[in-house]
């Protein structure tokens, strides 16, 4: 893109702002994770991923660890159109079935980075992290995993717009005409 996503101006608003906006009166804390203390956004809590890698499962390990709270909801900086429907949905499938992961099943794959993630996950990630895969899905056997099927992520977004993310500028063109 040539730019950080998350401060991509997109209509006079940042690409962050989108998704947080929608859904941060559900949470006590919001939380940012960036790769350096520059990339930082105002008025987020930025939590520094130091690892040298660029995976997201560092990132995930990351916020888990700063976070105050026992359960989380993790989303990429890039997926502007995520229904709250659908957060208060997963949020409360999460705490129902008192599972480490609750994570929705979309055309086959899971999609992690909309997903709620218990603070029980710490050590299995950090599993598989010292195993060296650093695949986001890879701690998921060990850990009480909730799968979302689709059906029942259709109930709150029908079209599935909540996994939309915006990789590039034709991306941009496509999904933010006026």
């Amino acid at each position: 893109m040539g730019e950080p996503k998350p401060i991509l101006l997109v209509n006079q608003k940042r690409l962050i702002d989108y998704s947080v906006e929608r859904i941060k009166d559900l949470f006590d804390e919001v939380l940012v994770v960036v790769k350096e203390r520059e990339q930082c956004i105002e008025p987020f809590t930025c939590i520094l991923d130091n690892s040298r890698v660029y995976a997201p499962i560092f990132g995930l390990y990351a916020g888990l660890k700063a976070s105050k709270s026992f359960i989380n909801l993790v989303i990429a900086c890039d997926m502007p159109f995520i229904k709250r429907g659908l957060v208060e949905f997963l949020l409360a499938k999460a705490e129902e079935c008192m599972a480490d992961v609750t994570v929705p099943l979309v055309k086959g794959y899971f999609e992690p980075l909309l997903a709620v993630y218990s603070k029980s996950c710490i050590y299995a990630i950090e599993k598989e992290i010292k195993k060296g895969s650093l695949k986001i899905t890879g701690f998921y056997s060990g850990v009480n995993l909730e799968v979302v099927p689709e059906e029942k992520i259709r109930i709150f977004d029908p079209e599935f717009q909540s996994f939309v993310n915006i990789n590039t500028r034709e991306d941009l063109r496509a999904f933010f005409r006026d």
